[in-house]
């Protein structure tokens, strides 16, 4: 399905799909209601330049009054590096509530782990390598560490959701990232010492970009593998494309985590990047069958160089992985503006999208928008022009005895790009 072509048509019924799909009754929001996967909302990284040089900076998105979204006072600022971009947040420890990602840990303390932010480190040398740091010590107290050491470009780095079955136990998942390979982007995956650092993609000349995780297991639907959503322009065209990946611990170094095949989401729509997942299940007690929605940047509709849509099945089942049958997906439109929307992060519980907003200008600030409302009018500006902000993205967060899932109302506020007749409820799956 197309995205519809005019202003008033740019924000889709994404909840009005979904109960169709999931057989939530009509007039709530099912963005949340069985989100498994699914986190608390915590803070927000970005980069920004403030003081000469790019940097990664955390703010509280729920700044506003009453906690509610609105820009945050007193942004505190992680690094200090010449150029640190595109961050990350490591997933959250699941010895507390098995709300959020699984994973596998050295120790079986309570305590979790201090909670790490990949980046990308351009140094002195010219040299763009991964770091981490943590989160709660910022730099010069606090010490980035050197993931990747490669001679060229590494960039872009997503910790994934959780260490697939057969990986060594660690304190944190892998990282993917893209590299530059004669002349052109590779993804790579490597654990976060850096090790078993994997080539995916192998390209003989398209460029593989932008990798971001589903949040839960695998799209096989087993804890063996994990799922990959990138833009590629290997079709011709840059678009969003998924690969699924298992770690095969008997192969040989930098060869043991596996692409077991590529799909390509975005078929037929226009050039497509950014590509941001989220994932939630029918309901708290069956993981299974899962709703998937990934959010991208796509050519603005009124003129703009991009804006923020997504794509959803309209079909699940638990014996096709999502996105297998391109004339079973929905796209959205969330956003117009003539000088550019970018960068997608959805929020870890599914209410909200961070993203970049590029003003006429040429500066950006990070916005989020609620996918439930009509118009822009309700985005809010985190950063109010501080700067030049770019690349959020939201901390998945856990609070112990908290009710994860609400279900809310719609409400009326939005609109659809076709008549709502026309959008036929889905039976619920068997």
């Amino acid at each position: 399905m197309g995205l519809g072509n005019s202003v008033l048509e740019r924000r889709r019924v994404l909840a009005l799909m979904v109960v169709g799909i999931v057989g939530i009754p009509a007039g709530f929001c099912a963005s949340a209601a069985g989100a498994i996967r699914g986190c608390h909302n915590g803070r927000i990284a970005f980069d920004s330049v403030r003081g000469g040089h790019r940097d990664i900076y955390v703010i509280n998105p729920f700044s506003g009054p009453g906690g509610t979204l609105g820009a945050d006072p007193k942004p505190i600022q992680l690094t200090t590096g010449a150029n640190d971009v595109h961050p990350s947040w490591s997933p959250p420890d699941p010895n507390t509530d098995n709300f959020c990602p699984e994973q596998q840990f050295a120790s079986d303390s309570s305590t979790p782990p201090p909670t790490m932010i990949a980046f990308q480190r351009t140094t002195a040398d010219g040299n763009t390598n991964i770091y981490r740091i943590d989160a709660a010590t910022p730099e010069p107290a606090g010490q980035a560490v050197q993931v990747t050491h490669d001679v060229g470009a590494d960039t872009a780095p997503a910790f994934a959701p959780a260490i697939p079955q057969g990986a060594p136990t660690q304190a944190y998942p892998p990282i993917a990232f893209e590299r530059m390979v004669n002349g052109h982007h590779d993804l790579f995956v490597a654990n976060a010492d850096g090790s078993d650092e994997t080539n995916l993609t192998h390209s003989t000349g398209a460029d593989y970009a932008n990798p971001d995780w589903s949040p839960g297991e695998g799209e096989l639907g087993t804890p063996q593998t994990l799922s990959l959503s990138f833009d590629t322009d290997q079709g011709g065209q840059r678009e969003i494309w998924i690969m699924d990946i298992a770690y095969k611990a008997g192969n040989p170094p930098g060869q043991r985590y596996v692409n077991l095949g590529m799909r390509e989401v975005t078929t037929g729509q226009p050039a497509s990047t950014d590509p941001s997942w989220f994932t939630f299940s029918v309901d708290n007690k069956n993981p299974h069958p899962l709703v998937n929605s990934i959010a991208f940047a796509g050519p603005d509709q009124n003129g703009g160089p991009s804006q923020i849509d997504t794509a959803t099945p309209t079909v699940i089942s638990d014996t096709a992985p999502p996105f297998s049958d391109p004339g079973n997906i929905d796209y959205s439109a969330l956003t117009s503006n003539p000088a550019g929307d970018s960068a997608p992060a959805w929020a870890p519980d599914g209410n909200y999208i961070a993203y970049q907003k590029t003003a006429a200008d040429g500066r950006s600030d990070i916005y989020v928008l609620d996918p439930t409302s009509n118009d822009d009018a309700s985005d809010v500006n985190l950063t109010q022009h501080v700067g030049d902000n770019r690349n959020p993205s939201w901390e998945p967060l856990q609070i112990r005895g908290v009710d994860l899932f609400p279900v809310r109302p719609l409400g009326r506020r939005h609109r659809t790009r076709r008549a709502e007749s026309d959008v036929s409820p889905l039976p619920p799956p068997p």
